[in-house]
């Protein structure tokens, strides 16, 4: 994974960052992004507090936005631009993200949701050590619909006994 790297947004990441979320099998999977997409809600999403203080981070490919990667109030999330799904880059971008999460932030646990149907989200948080935890309900904006999920946790002992 030498060709990528996290970091902070840019104001040029824009439209790569619109079209993935012109995807509807990537929407689909948030909780809380319009359908169809709105170009407001997208830059809005680019210059929250979790993205200015690097929370919320861009996973670069050749200096282009591919996806996001975060931790904010003890939350994984994650995102990939659909051309770049089936790569490990989700889980070479997670992992990143959990070290200087677990590294930086001085937290104890970090928690995950996964809409069912999203085997792939799954095994990225398995091949981190994250463990279910149980199901719950919530409404998903873009499906317009309340959407069964299954939530995970990785406790800080099990992330450094795996990380070592």
């Amino acid at each position: 994974m030498d060709d990528y790297t996290i970091r902070r947004f840019y104001e040029s990441d824009f439209e790569d960052f619109h079209a993935s979320m012109c995807e509807y099998d990537v929407v689909k999977m948030t909780g809380s992004w319009p359908w169809p997409p709105d170009r407001a809600f997208t830059r809005s999403r680019m210059v929250t507090p979790h993205a200015k203080d690097g929370r919320l981070s861009v996973i670069d490919f050749g200096g282009r936005y591919i996806g996001q990667v975060s931790v904010v109030d003890g939350v994984l999330g994650y995102m990939l631009a659909k051309p770049y799904w089936g790569r490990g880059i989700a889980s070479w971008a997670v992992g990143e993200k959990l070290n200087s999460a677990f590294s930086d932030e001085g937290l104890r646990e970090i928690m995950a949701c996964v809409w069912l149907g999203n085997p792939a989200s799954e095994a990225v948080l398995a091949k981190h050590g994250f463990q279910k935890t149980g199901t719950c309900e919530e409404f998903c904006i873009p499906r317009g619909e309340t959407v069964k999920n299954n939530t995970f946790r990785l406790g800080y002992a099990a992330w450094k006994a795996g990380s070592v």
